[in-house]
């Protein structure tokens, strides 16, 4: 039985089900033309299972010669109390029985125990009977009104039984517009039917025991025919019923204009006395024990999952009647208000017993509009006694009744109201934090009903909100020293070498070894380039005639390292193995390998070098040197002597000029297992696209033969610069130049000139999902080069004059400054196409910091007028701004990645990474010091 309102499950509390309480009107069809029109006039205030309607308007609102029967205190029971409801409704169904029985109103025998024979009392209870001893006030007319007359307009002709389909089989869909049968016909199709209801989450079971025929046909012609209560006794036409009646002159059934076509005769349809009629089941006598309340969607009755020091602003006032056990009446640290867009808005509102506490309110969530304006609802909690300073702000959301996904929850902070979009929808008691925010003289939080996307069928739950207070802003905890003006620059050219080893085939060929065809005797050579087995520091084992003078020793850097390829910005280095063998073909007898005769061992290294503007180079040039190193190490077999021929260098492309090397430095022969000296061959590589604006990228294909004399071979190894990465040459970066661009440089902050701008790139750079400039995470910035973009997004980010979506920027008001004042410092910078301002319109949506002075250094803090941060793990934004000192915003880009393109010749498009060295070794998850 339904004694609370439809949206309560069984063994939760809520308002008591009532039936037109607001007076809404329905049209001729049963449709209601505006389900939120309030019309107090018409209020039909049908209470509980029986709703029961007699009596229960509130003393002095009565309709027009209605009576007071009911005292308030029995009202309150009837509304309240389920057996007291089923009893004054039993009571008022009685009184209808005799009243129309004594007029003489009798269905078929008139015996009570007989389902179809209530149609009369049925027909009262719902729309009222004027008795026959008023008839004279009435002009002569007494009886059951016309509105719940079968023959009525407001019913389908031909309808089929309510519940029950054409053929005589169930049709529960029919529940979904009851409002097409009479009152009397739906009752008596409840109770042939009992529809199923949800006893506990996730249980339905039938409302009650059906009544019972002996056999379908019967139960069938439970409902009356149509006709049977229109002849010329109601001035009644029963040939106007059909699908296309209506309730207007000439239309309709009912031939007066009035609609005054009341019913006072007997009727009969069945034989009770043949067992023709319905039954009812006694499911509960007297003596059954009243049944344990239901304990559906138990409320959550403590603060577990808030802070210890939390305050809670509850949905209801202290001393609130709590009806669930395990809870207390609400002690609250504030208060909670409800306002209404229009008073139709409250026709949406509705109170659950189950939540924080045992109570929360909730409407329906609709996209702002029209609509969403008249419903809405917003709710307010507000503590009584506002803490200055920050707290984590927790909502409670109920295990049902919410399901809204976008709802939109308002605090009003110290620096304004912010706003906090959450997904309502869950199935478990939780409180849920909504982040961390400045309080000071008002500590609020609005939820409204109006949510993107709502639809007006998604529930938006009102229950209690927390305050924590907190000391977290999130921000990695750094003590910052003050600038020191006269520290050194950094050395923009001590960039860290990258080495790494090959993991392809390195021959130019694709196959690790390359061999001659046969000479005149039958021997044949081949060269294979292998890993390099050269790890220490260069030496020269050459005999007296190999002297070091002239032998060009190798770059030590490139000999020393553990890997095969080291480079950085404006060199490069290759270490690989050459292996000559020589074979015999063992006179050509078919089906015999070859006999390997003699072996010689090289290590070899190349290098590459590239003016720049570092003082200890030339100078940025459109040339640069390539120089190959080889040093033999071993010697077998029948070789004794072995001659490296004059390297062969070509360019891969028509850009570049080689101009080669005479001879080998230090000697290009090697006589013997023991000559161990080394000898170097230079080449020149010029770029000769000089044009302005011009941009060329290139290899270097490399060919190093060897002649055996005692065999008369010579034998060849190929090999390309590509494991380096390609040489790019450009006249972009003011004069020409050229770099090694697979190098990918790194800018180096200045941190002791610049400490609190540099912390606070740290500081985005490692908690930014993006990770922008991070090595580790390889994912370098990458410059932007264009003036006019990089006005653009510095504007946007920091708010500087965008036309459109601007929302002027200002310095935090605890924010300390230099000589120049407070500025906005963005990053990634403006300079870089990682920069917020290439994606957003203004800087809202980044991470907003500032700087400040705490007991003598420096720290970055929140800035609590913007978003929260997420309490733990990366930041989703993409960019930060900081109200930061004049000084060190200006000049830690201007005096540090200005220079820093030029000299890394850094393009527009061009990736390069980012670090402090001071802050390196810090971790965002523990305090650091520096």
């Amino acid at each position: 039985m339904w004694q609370a309102s439809r949206v309560v499950v069984p063994g939760v509390t809520g308002n008591s089900l009532i039936g037109n309480y607001y007076g809404i009107k329905y049209a001729a069809s049963g449709q209601q033309t505006d389900p939120w029109g309030i019309n107090w006039a018409e209020a039909d205030c049908g209470y509980g299972a029986s709703q029961i309607t007699d009596g229960m308007r509130m003393h002095g609102r009565e309709k027009p010669g209605e009576v007071a029967t009911l005292t308030k205190l029995q009202q309150e029971a009837a509304a309240l109390d389920y057996t007291a409801n089923i009893a004054a409704g039993q009571r008022v169904l009685a009184d209808k029985w005799n009243v129309t029985n004594q007029d003489g109103l009798i269905v078929n025998n008139g015996d009570p125990k007989y389902i179809e024979n209530w149609f009369f009392a049925l027909w009262a209870y719902n729309s009222g009977y004027y008795p026959k001893a008023a008839a004279a006030q009435n002009g002569g007319l007494w009886g059951v009104g016309f509105t719940n007359n079968p023959a009525n307009p407001l019913w389908k002709a031909n309808r089929t039984p309510f519940l029950e389909g054409p053929a005589g089989a169930d049709d529960y869909s029919q529940a979904s517009h009851p409002q097409d049968w009479p009152y009397p016909e739906k009752v008596i199709g409840w109770a042939a039917r009992p529809l199923e209801g949800l006893e506990s989450p996730g249980k339905m079971v039938s409302g009650f025991r059906p009544a019972w025929w002996t056999n379908n046909a019967l139960r069938s012609t439970a409902k009356p025919a149509e006709n049977l209560f229109c002849t010329s006794a109601n001035n009644c036409d029963p040939s106007k019923i059909g699908p296309n009646d209506k309730n207007e002159p000439g239309l309709g059934a009912c031939k007066r204009d009035d609609l005054k076509c009341w019913w006072n005769q007997p009727v009969k349809w069945k034989d009770c006395t043949k067992a023709e009629c319905g039954n009812e089941i006694m499911r509960f006598n007297d003596t059954y024990t009243e049944e344990a309340d239901g304990t559906a969607y138990p409320p959550n009755c403590s603060t577990q999952g808030l802070p210890a020091n939390a305050i809670v602003v509850d949905d209801v006032p202290n001393g609130t009647p709590i009806h669930r056990p395990g809870c207390q009446p609400p002690v609250n640290s504030g208060t909670f208000n409800l306002e209404f867009g229009t008073p139709s808005a409250k026709i949406d509102l509705h109170q659950i017993g189950a939540g924080y506490n045992s109570h929360f309110w909730f409407a329906h969530a609709r996209q702002a509009g029209a609509e969403a304006d008249r419903m809405k609802v917003t709710g307010t909690w507000k503590v009584t006694n506002p803490k200055q300073g920050q707290h984590e702000v927790f909502v409670h959301l109920p295990d049902h009744g919410a399901q809204a996904p976008n709802v939109q929850y308002d605090i009003q902070t110290e620096w304004g109201v912010r706003s906090r979009v959450i997904n309502q929808k869950g199935t478990t008691n939780r409180w849920v934090s909504i982040g961390y925010y400045d309080f000071s003289d008002r500590m609020e939080v609005k939820l409204s009903t109006t949510a993107a996307g709502g639809t007006g069928d998604l529930d938006v739950a009102f229950d209690a909100v927390a305050f924590a207070p907190s000391n977290y802003s999130f921000v990695p905890e750094i003590n910052i020293p003050q600038p020191n003006p006269s520290a050194p620059d950094p050395d923009i050219y001590a960039q860290e070498p990258e080495n790494y080893n090959l993991t392809a085939p390195f021959l130019r060929s694709g196959a690790e070894k390359k061999c001659t065809t046969k000479d005149k005797n039958g021997k044949y050579s081949c060269i294979s380039l292998t890993p390099s087995t050269l790890q220490a520091p260069p030496a020269n084992k050459g005999s007296a005639k190999s002297s070091l003078a002239g032998a060009g020793i190798p770059l030590s850097r490139c000999h020393s390292i553990p890997t095969e390829v080291s480079r950085t910005r404006f060199d490069g280095c290759l270490k690989r193995d050459v292996v000559v063998q020589v074979y015999a073909d063992n006179g050509g007898t078919p089906g015999v390998p070859p006999v390997l005769v003699g072996t010689a061992f090289f290590h070899m290294v190349q290098e590459i070098t590239i003016p720049s503007n570092d003082p200890k180079s030339t100078g940025f040039a459109n040339w640069f040197g390539d120089k190959v190193y080889l040093q033999l190490f071993g010697m077998q077999g029948e070789l004794t002597t072995i001659t490296a021929n004059p390297l062969e260098t070509q360019c891969n492309s028509a850009v570049c000029t080689i101009t080669p090397g005479i001879a080998w430095q230090g000697g290009a022969t090697w006589a013997g297992p023991l000559d161990g000296h080394w000898a170097s061959f230079y080449n020149s590589v010029r770029w000769t696209n000089t044009a302005q604006g011009a941009t060329d990228r290139f290899d270097l294909n490399e060919v190093v033969t060897f002649t055996i004399p005692a065999a008369t071979l010579r034998s060849a190894g190929t090999w390309s610069t590509t494991p380096m990465g390609s040489i790019t040459c450009d006249r972009v970066i003011t004069t020409v130049g050229c770099v090694m661009s697979g190098y990918v440089p790194t800018w180096v902050a200045d941190d002791q000139k610049y400490p609190a701008a540099a912390a606070y790139y740290w500081v985005l750079r490692e908690k930014l999902a993006s990770h922008p400039g991070s090595k580790s995470n390889k994912t370098p910035l990458h410059r932007e080069s264009d003036r006019d973009v990089i006005e653009e997004s510095r504007a946007r980010v920091c708010d500087r004059g965008v036309k459109a979506n601007l929302e002027p920027w200002t310095a935090h008001p605890k924010a300390d400054g230099d000589a120049d004042g407070i500025q906005c410092d963005e990053f990634p910078f403006a300079s870089t196409e990682e920069s917020g301002g290439r994606t957003l319109l203004n800087g809202k949506s980044c991470v907003q910091l500032y700087a400040k002075m705490v007991g003598g250094s420096w720290h970055l803090f929140s800035d609590g007028r913007y978003d929260p941060l997420p309490s733990s793990g990366t930041w989703p934004q993409i960019c930060g701004r900081a109200s930061m000192p004049g000084t060190q915003n200006m000049d830690a880009g201007r005096v540090g990645v200005s220079p820093f393109y030029l000299a890394m010749r850094i393009k527009g498009g061009d990736p390069f990474f980012f670090k402090s060295p001071r802050y390196e070794g810090c971790k965002v998850s523990t305090v650091c010091t520096v």
